[in-house]
């Protein structure tokens, strides 16, 4: 009935994964697409043309429109004859989601077991939810008991996360050096829903600088509740990051490491918690806020290069404006998302501006927050065997140039990136009138980048 495209389609995502380890899935609606990758690269074989477009187009970030759209359309509720396109996105979204978590949760033998046991009790005859349900559970996968909430709601979960404890602990049996992680998880949102966590060490080698990354088994959340997390392993690690599988996030979270010897028994697995985040006060205005805006604030005979060099260096949606370009960063401000808009060096001409209101007159202090550009979030992939990645170099910072505008005033302000720290930086204290007012921050710097990500608002007493 309902369930069945979205069921047919993550069948086939999980046989493609199986026989042909990729991801990839083919629509009528990539042909577009497919021939203007044929036109690129003409030794492409065709029988091989549909897994390079998919792989080519469909693997990268997700474009917010889809998101969008899969936060108010369920599986079962799609409208594939009338929005063909937009349906294709969403169960693209989801069901990639869902067969990397079927993975992740029963191994890859026991998932090629479970399509095989379809397939012989099937063959020739459809089969339903339940039916697959029921496969499922001989392998002791809890998936098969959340699929009713994948396929008929579109809410979703939302994991918001504490710093980390990190500390030595006594060596193992074979001598091995060992730490402990703890940290507590939070899904702030009614409805349930599965994370994991990547942990590791970066370094560097004759080919560059990388970081050798762990991948944790996933845990199930419910709703509304929180659950302290322990991890340990033989690394000691320089990163963090808490992974959703599908969830308001929309991408892994970076977790700040706290360093602190401790002298306790090992912990390794999840216990129910009460911790709850700490509210920052202020007037925090975010760039998913409807405070913030980017301006173009002159033509720019230059602005196609600088457009090129910045999709060189970072990842983008098709939400942009001028030179300002939105990126999921890891490190960034956010609740749920992290994102920031990024602008590559340029003369003044383009803005990203910050607005709010204060409610009282009186002295002001204005923080800016730099998210660390040198994070390098994981890719979201099946398995949880050890990864190596490369990291690119990081974009170097400079001075930014900033301006306050309250009514007709315009006040310069300085500000040096250049050595600042990731997080909160103080800006200056001002004397302002209650009601509205902005900061604009311009794309001219002596750096290589500009990054607007969230600025506050703190009354002084």
């Amino acid at each position: 009935a309902k369930d069945a495209q979205a069921l047919d389609f993550l069948l086939e995502i999980v046989m493609n994964r199986l026989l042909a380890q990729s991801a990839a899935d083919f629509s009528a609606h990539d042909l577009n697409e497919a021939a203007q990758l044929t036109a690129l690269v003409p030794n492409i074989r065709h029988s091989t043309i549909a897994a390079k477009v998919s792989v080519k187009v469909h693997l990268g970030p997700v474009p917010s429109s889809v998101w969008d759209r899969a936060l108010a359309e369920p599986l079962s509720e799609l409208d594939t004859a009338n929005d063909p396109r937009a349906a294709l996105g969403i169960l693209r979204l989801k069901c990639r989601a869902l067969a990397t978590l079927l993975f992740d949760l029963i191994g890859y033998a026991h998932t090629a077991q479970a399509v095989a046991e379809l397939n012989q009790r099937f063959a020739g005859t459809a089969f339903t939810k339940e039916d697959l349900q029921g496969v499922l559970a001989n392998f002791d996968a809890d998936i098969g008991d959340h699929l009713d909430g994948w396929l008929h709601n579109a809410a979703l979960p939302g994991f918001l996360a504490s710093e980390a404890e990190v500390y030595p602990l006594p060596a193992d049996d074979l001598g091995q050096p060992q730490y402990q992680i703890r940290f507590h998880v939070r899904n702030d949102e009614p409805v349930g829903g599965y994370v994991r966590f990547s942990y590791g060490s970066s370094g560097r080698s004759s080919y560059g600088s990388f970081t050798a990354t762990n991948e944790s088994d996933p845990i199930y959340i419910a709703g509304q509740s929180s659950v302290e997390v322990g991890l340990v392993g033989r690394m000691e690690p320089d990163h963090l990051f808490v992974q959703p599988y599908l969830a308001l996030n929309r991408g892994p979270t970076y977790i700040d490491l706290n360093r602190t010897p401790r002298d306790i028994e090992p912990f390794n697995g999840t216990r129910p918690s009460a911790w709850r985040p700490e509210g920052l006060t202020g007037l925090i205005v975010d760039d998913l806020d409807a405070g913030f805006a980017v301006v173009n604030v002159a033509a720019d005979s230059a602005a196609n290069g600088g457009t090129a060099t910045l999709r060189r260096l970072i990842a983008t949606d098709e939400q942009s404006a001028g030179h300002w370009k939105r990126q999921e960063l890891a490190s960034a401000w956010g609740r749920y998302r992290n994102t920031a808009r990024r602008a590559v060096a340029g003369s003044g001409n383009h803005a990203a501006v910050f607005t709010t209101s204060l409610p009282s007159a009186g002295r002001w202090h204005l923080a800016y927050h730099l998210p660390d550009l040198s994070i390098q979030a994981p890719v979201m992939k099946g398995g949880r065997s050890a990864v190596f990645r490369m990291f690119p170099t990081n974009t170097r910072q400079g001075s930014y140039d900033m301006t306050l505008v309250v009514g007709e005033s315009r006040t310069p302000i300085a500000f040096d990136a250049t050595d600042a720290p990731p997080g909160w930086n103080e800006v200056g204290e001002f004397d302002l009138p209650a009601g509205p007012l902005a900061l604009v921050v311009s794309n001219r710097t002596n750096g290589e980048s500009v990054v607007a990500d969230a600025i506050r608002w703190l009354a002084k007493r």
